[in-house]
C-alpha cells in the first residue's frame, strides 16, 4: 500500500487547470480498484493519495501518467507501507498478502483494532 503525497510546484491557479483531468485519472483508478481515497490537503498545498498498487513501478507508472505531473504543476512523495493493524471495515480495501505477524481483525467481534493506535 502506498501514501502518495502530492506536493504543488506552481500557483493554486495553474493547479486548478489541471484538476478535471486529473480527477478524471483518479476515476479511472478508482475503478480498476488501485485507489482507495484521494483529496487536496486542506491548506492548499499539495494533495494525498491512498493506493492499494503491488509495486513501486506501478506507482511510478500512476505518477508518471497524472496530468498534474505530465503538466509540471506537482511533484510526488511516495510512502510504502504494510498495513499491519486496521479498523474492521478497512479491511475489504487491502489486498496485500497476510503476514504471520499482522494484527488483523478475526471476525466480527474482533471490533475496532486500530483504534488503540489512534
Amino acid at each position: 500500500m502506498y501514501i502518495i503525497l502530492i506536493h504543488y510546484r506552481k500557483p493554486l491557479a495553474e493547479v486548478d487547470q489541471q484538476k478535471a483531468a486529473h480527477g478524471a485519472y483518479l476515476d479511472r483508478a478508482y475503478a480498476e480498484g488501485t485507489m482507495i481515497v484521494s483529496g487536496r490537503r486542506t491548506d492548499q498545498k499539495g494533495g494525498v493519495l491512498l493506493a492499494n498498487l503491488a509495486s513501486r513501478a506501478e506507482v511510478d507508472q500512476l505518477i508518471a501518467k497524472d496530468p498534474y505531473n505530465t503538466s509540471g504543476v506537482a511533484e510526488y512523495e511516495v510512502i510504502d507501507f504494510h498495513p499491519s493493524k486496521y479498523a474492521q471495515d478497512f479491511g475489504p480495501f487491502l489486498h496485500v498478502p497476510p503476514q504471520a505477524d499482522d494484527i488483523r481483525p478475526a471476525d466480527e467481534s474482533a471490533g475496532d483494532v486500530a483504534g488503540a493506535a489512534r
